[in-house]
C-alpha cells in the first residue's frame, strides 16, 4: 500500500510495504516471474517430422521407435468447395468424388505404436 505525505515542494511517497516486509516477497514475486518467462515452455510433441502423402518411415519424437507411420485421410475446405462446385454443376452424381480421392484431402500420420501425432501432408 502506498501512502502519499505533503511535503514542502511537492508530495513523497513512502511505501508501507517496506516496513511490513511485504517487499521482499513482491521482489521473490518478481525474480520468479522473470525466470518462469526465460524458460522455454516444454509444449509436448512438438517435434513435427516432414511428412509425405504415403506412410512413412520415422523415428517416432513420443516413444523413440523407428516405425513406418499411420496416415489417416482428412477432408478439407478445398474438397468441399470442389463438391460443391461440383453441385452448382448439376454433377450432383459425382459430388462424392473428391471424398474418395487422396489428392483432395490431408494425410495426417500418426505412431502405430503409441498414437501419437507426427505430421500432415497437406494437399
Amino acid at each position: 500500500m502506498l501512502r502519499f505525505v505533503p511535503s514542502g515542494v511537492g508530495l513523497t511517497v513512502e511505501k508501507e510495504a517496506n516496513t511490513l516486509g511485504v517487499s521482499k516477497y513482491a521482489d521473490e514475486g518478481m525474480e520468479f516471474l522473470k525466470r518462469e518467462h526465460n524458460k522455454v515452455k516444454d509444449t509436448g510433441n512438438m517435434n513435427i517430422a516432414p511428412v509425405g502423402p504415403d506412410p512413412t518411415r520415422l523415428t517416432c519424437s513420443s516413444c523413440g521407435a523407428t516405425i513406418i507411420s499411420r496416415v489417416e485421410r482428412k477432408a478439407t475446405t478445398k474438397t468441399h468447395i470442389i463438391a460443391l462446385v461440383l453441385c452448382l454443376f448439376l454433377c450432383w452424381p459425382c459430388v462424392c468424388v473428391p471424398y474418395c480421392m487422396n489428392s483432395c484431402q490431408n494425410a495426417d500420420h500418426y505412431c502405430p505404436n503409441c498414437n501419437a501425432y507426427l505430421g500432415t501432408y497437406q494437399q
